[in-house]
């Protein structure tokens, strides 16, 4: 293989935190070292300094990942900004020792860096500085029928059930009038679509039992019952899916003996699932489609199905036009959002403005170039935009937040 290319590659797979085990233990091997620490210097060392020139994306994610890093890990631990858990802290040691190295063996960059687990309940208190409070995004959506009527759903619930009826989790009827199409178990089915809006999220458990967490500025198309063939929903935005096992008479086109196959459509590509567990990252404003797989199998393909692949537990799919790269992930950043956190793992600091504007409902801009910023850690996803902010601007963020027209604008700062 490439040796340059290749150390490289992996060297930026172990910095992301994405190395397989046996992939360190390569790189144990291939320095004859046991400390991470020492690991890590040789790698930059050669990448930076050596006679072999580094990947040029790899190169800017090093060069970010210097300025301002050990100074600022060491001062937010230290004011403890929020306290986390013991079983945090191996991976606080390993980032403090990425932070050293890197200022040690790499130029002068900019980064934003905190390694910090929100776990403490949100703090509400106005802050003039950040132009009054923002709330945080709740359970908000509008489930739309066939004859075009809408229903804004009940905030206090956190989602409905696709039955003889529709109801919420708690059991109670989404509409009194529960005839027609709102009845999957007629004999014509009808397309429905739940929405969530910019700071909105709800969960659905649809005909088959397939239960699905929609995230905010998402839609969900799915009909009142499904057919005998197959199960085909639609997606755009963001979704967590855990689909159920459903068996009919045997068919060549299906995925076992009798089993109905489950498809989600999204712009550009089609996911055919296998039983299994898995979020889908399908937003409009998105270069990037993400399939990442939790448990189970899916094969992800392009709508013209002239490329696919077949993901297995832990890896995750990237599709961009008809380019699609599959790669080992830690799944847990990817499906954080269902359990309440935003969860950065080397997160450019444009797709973490992504996130919060969905969440709080927010104009993001910038007001010169886009700085070449990282996060790493978790926020709570109830806290209010003050709070996530001030932790954000703590790893050197630099921003502004105003409101015109009732319309609340981040503008990020160089």
């Amino acid at each position: 293989m490439e040796h340059h290319e290749n150390s490289n590659v992996l060297f930026e797979k172990y910095l992301s935190g994405a190395c397989t085990p046996a992939e360190i233990e390569f790189l144990f091997q291939k320095f004859g070292v046991e400390a991470d620490e020492e690991v890590l210097r040789r790698l930059i060392e050669r990448a930076l300094v050596g006679n072999e020139a580094p990947h040029p994306l790899l190169q800017a994610k090093v060069k970010a990942l210097t300025e301002r890093v050990g100074n600022r890990l060491h001062r937010n631990i230290q004011e403890r900004e929020v306290l986390a858990p013991s079983n945090y802290f191996p991976v606080l040691r390993r980032w403090m020792a990425v932070a050293a190295v890197l200022v040690a063996f790499t130029m002068a960059g900019i980064v934003g860096y905190f390694m910090v687990v929100e776990n403490n309940p949100p703090s509400h208190q106005l802050t003039s500085q950040y132009g009054g409070e923002v709330l945080p995004g709740d359970n908000r959506a509008t489930l739309t029928l066939a004859d075009g009527r809408s229903v804004a759903l009940d905030t206090e619930q956190t989602g409905i059930v696709m039955g003889s009826e529709i109801t919420y989790v708690d059991g109670t009827s989404v509409m009194v009038e529960s005839a027609g199409e709102t009845s999957p178990s007629n004999v014509k089915s009808h397309t429905l679509q739940l929405s969530t809006p910019k700071g909105g999220q709800y969960q659905i458990t649809l005909p088959d039992g397939s239960r699905v967490w929609l995230n905010s500025a998402s839609t969900l198309k799915y009909p009142s019952r499904f057919d005998d063939n197959e199960r085909v929903v639609e997606l755009a935005g963001e979704a967590y899916f855990e689909v159920s096992h459903q068996f009919g008479a045997d068919s060549g086109e299906r995925v076992g003996p009798g089993e109905i196959p489950f498809f989600v459509r999204t712009k550009g590509q089609v996911v055919k699932v296998l039983g299994t567990s898995f979020n889908i990252s399908a937003y409009t404003d998105d270069d990037d489609l993400r399939t990442t797989l939790v448990t189970g199998r899916v094969e992800v393909s392009n709508v013209q199905r002239s490329i696919a692949r077949i993901l297995i537990p832990n890896q995750q799919a990237i599709m961009r036009g008809d380019i699609l790269i599959v790669s080992d992930v830690d799944v847990a950043p990817y499906i954080d959002w269902k359990d309440g956190f935003f969860s950065f793992q080397e997160t450019s600091l444009q797709d973490a403005m992504r996130q919060l504007s969905r969440w709080y409902d927010l104009e993001v801009t910038y007001d010169s170039s886009i700085p070449t910023t990282y996060f790493f850690g978790k926020i709570r996803r109830d806290s209010s935009l003050s709070k996530v902010l001030k932790i954000l601007q703590k790893s050197g963020l630099n921003f502004k937040v105003t409101n015109e027209g009732g319309k609340n604008r981040l503008t990020v700062l160089p």
